[in-house]
């Protein structure tokens, strides 16, 4: 599992550990656990572009932080 920085609609910045085998679709369950965001609230960048629902972390790089 890796420690993800993830800053919510509302500037909140929370932490998640997440494994990089895990969806964004899955990070954006446990951003819903952890402080209530719904997924039709939020979407998924890395690097400035748009991350779509299926990809998984690894598919997209994210690293550590």
């Amino acid at each position: 599992p890796v420690q993800n920085h993830v800053k919510t609609p509302a500037g909140k910045n929370i932490i998640l550990i997440v494994c990089p085998n895990k969806t964004v679709d899955d990070v954006k369950n446990k951003v819903k656990d952890k402080d209530g965001v719904t997924k039709r609230e939020h979407r998924f960048t890395h690097k400035g572009k748009l991350v779509g629902n299926r990809a998984t972390l690894a598919e997209n790089v994210v690293e550590h932080g």
